[in-house]
């Protein structure tokens, strides 16, 4: 009688056990882009790995700030509620925490195999789940190239080639302002077709619009606290273009007689740039937002002549 009472009571505990169990939610990763276990309840903190995109996970404990305590393969940490929604197609937290099991299983067999094939299939995935964790995150170092729109000098198109050690190369392309500089009397004689002022005589001028060329080399340094966020610097050089129209009186005899002529030439501007900036990746969305400062200081034809720049502008990046 007795051993059927204790086996009575333990049948009912297992039962009373099922039912609690399997009236817990259980959790998964609603991101697209994954999410960040980190080590506290705040995006400053160090990141312990990244959860994949529909990844199942057990809920340790509700935060009011936002936060979730869980767990997942094993390791426990933090996750914004944010990315978390509960798993209505899976209710027991056992089942989940097998599914996560096998999916461990799955991969220590699938990199049992890896083993044995040519080492670079390893590197391949690494960089592979570093290329996602970094898109998630935000960062630059998850794309190769960015092309946009610059609005201010130059107003035109930009072109930025990231590199892996947060840095990379930036052109701007596009029409810029003359910065006042006065075709007159003395710049139409500096050239020497017509420096003979006895055989020619300005008359005026007719400017075009300037064409500018930034080419800069940046780095990268995040901000902290602010997911996607960064300032840059750097430096590089700066060329302007601007076609001229001169008219002027050519004296083609010594008897004085005159006939009137218009030349085109180019004004060509060359010197260097010096840049600072802010840029903000978004998550998830291959699109960058930046605003920027810099200094021209000019060297060819004006010499150590300085200029104030800037701009903004968007850019899609791949």
């Amino acid at each position: 009688m007795k051993t059927f009472t204790k086996a009575i009571a333990v049948f009912l505990f297992f039962m009373g056990s099922a039912q609690l169990v399997s009236a817990q939610a259980a959790y998964k990763v609603k991101s697209s882009g994954g999410a960040n276990l980190r080590q506290g309840p705040a995006t400053g903190k160090e990141v312990i790995t990244t959860i994949p995109a529909g990844a199942k996970l057990k809920v340790v404990e509700k935060n009011n700030d936002g936060w979730y305590k869980v767990e997942y393969n094993g390791k426990t940490g933090y996750v914004s509620s944010s990315l978390v929604e509960e798993d209505n197609n899976q209710s027991n937290p056992s089942s989940t925490s097998a599914n996560n099991s096998r999916s461990n299983d799955s991969a220590q067999k699938s990199n049992s195999n890896a083993s044995q094939r040519p080492s670079n299939s390893s590197s391949q995935n690494k960089n592979s789940n570093k290329s996602s964790a970094a898109k998630s995150s935000g960062s630059s170092n998850a794309y190769k190239w960015g092309i946009g729109l610059r609005l201010g000098e130059p107003l035109g198109v930009s072109v930025k080639k990231y590199n892996s050690n947060n840095t990379a190369w930036e052109v701007n392309l596009g029409r810029a302002s003359r910065w006042g500089h006065h075709y007159n009397g003395d710049d139409f004689y500096k050239h020497d077709k017509y420096d003979n002022r006895d055989m020619y005589k300005y008359y005026g001028y007719y400017p075009g619009f300037t064409t500018a060329l930034q080419v800069r080399y940046l780095w990268s340094k995040p901000i902290s606290g602010a997911d996607g966020l960064s300032f840059y610097y750097g430096g590089g050089i700066q060329t302007r273009f601007t076609p001229v129209r001169y008219r002027y009186m050519y004296y083609y005899n010594n008897d004085r007689d005159w006939e009137y002529r218009e030349d085109r030439v180019t004004d060509i501007d060359l010197g260097l740039d010096g840049v600072l900036g802010l840029e903000y990746m978004m998550k998830d969305i291959p699109l960058s937002f930046f605003l920027d400062v810099n200094l021209f200081v000019e060297i060819i034809d004006a010499p150590f002549v300085i200029y104030p720049q800037g701009g903004a502008g968007i850019r899609y990046n791949f």
